[in-house]
Formats: structure tokens, C-alpha cells, sequence
């Protein structure tokens, strides 16, 4: 994703370049999530025991992954920053692409890249992940894997990081 099909690349590299760090490549995608007003975990619906899961994963030294899925409007972002504030790690938010209307490729090949740099003190937030994820595509009556399938699969194996998906379908 540094660089596409013309040979132009994302002017943000000139930046990583002249600082030898990758961090501004992302300052698009990546941004600082405030938790500080998100309610108590006892106030949700939530079994406590499946509450308790998820705080352990948060904190514990290996990379996690969790997932959460529901209707529009059922709360899983506000239970993911319930979440996030419980554990007191920086907490960031991926503003994908596919919220701002651009390819969606280019979204994923950049979170891959994001999540394959530890961040041992961070929660990654992937909201909207739907289409970041979707790795079945309806072919003629039936459901077949879509080529991005293999990509999401390394994406999930190589991440070295705390992160919540949310996702809607």
C-alpha cells in the first residue's frame, strides 16, 4: 500500500523518511480514543463471566483478538470503550476507508501493516470492520470465498496487538 499500480506513493512517506519513522503514515487511520466518560462494564447486558474473558485478553502480554458483533445501535462501541478504559491502555481508533468512501483494499493492507507492529501498551478499536472482513462473496446462488480471503487470514495470524472488531453483518 506504500506505493500503487502508477508508482505514485502516499506523500505522508516524505515524512517517515525525513523523521526514519513510520508513525505519520499512519496519523490518518490512527487516532487517540477517549474513553473517560464510557459507562461502567456492570451497566451492559453482558454476562459478567464474557466481561471477564475480554479484560483478561486485554491484558495479558500476548496479542488478542476479540470481535463483536450486533445490530446498529446496540452499544458495541460503547462497550468496547467500557472495555479499553477498564484495562487504562492508550486506546486508538482505525478510521478505515471504507468509512471515507476510498478503496478498501488499501484500508486493509494498511491495518495489516499497522497490526503487525507491536504496540504493547494499546488497544486497537476496528469499527465498521464489515467490509475490512468480508472474505465471502455471493457468486451465482451461492457464497464463495473472496480474494481477499488468504489476506485477512495473515492479517489475523501476524497481528501483534490488542484489538476489538466491530462489526454490524
Amino acid at each position: 500500500g506504500f506505493i500503487d499500480s502508477n508508482g505514485n506513493y502516499d506523500s505522508s512517506l516524505n515524512d517517515c523518511i525525513e523523521e526514519q519513522n513510520i508513525e505519520p503514515f499512519f496519523n490518518d487511520l490512527l487516532k487517540p480514543l477517549d474513553c473517560s466518560q464510557a459507562y461502567e462494564l456492570e451497566s451492559y447486558a453482558v454476562k459478567s463471566e464474557s466481561l471477564e474473558i475480554c479484560c483478561d485478553l486485554l491484558n495479558c502480554q500476548k496479542p488478542a483478538s476479540i470481535l463483536f458483533y450486533g445490530k446498529p445501535g446496540s452499544g458495541k462501541t460503547e462497550l468496547a470503550k467500557s472495555l479499553c478504559k477498564k484495562t487504562e491502555k492508550n486506546i486508538y481508533v482505525f478510521k478505515n476507508e471504507a468509512e471515507n468512501n476510498s478503496h478498501d483494499s488499501y484500508a486493509l493492507g494498511r491495518l495489516m501493516c499497522i497490526l503487525s507492529m507491536e504496540r504493547p501498551d494499546s488497544i486497537i478499536v476496528v469499527d465498521e470492520a464489515d467490509s475490512l472482513l468480508k472474505t465471502l462473496q455471493f457468486s451465482f446462488f451461492s457464497f464463495e470465498p473472496s480474494d481477499k480471503k488468504g489476506r485477512v487470514n495473515k492479517m489475523l495470524e501476524n497481528n501483534q496487538n490488542k484489538v476489538i472488531y466491530i462489526i454490524n453483518h
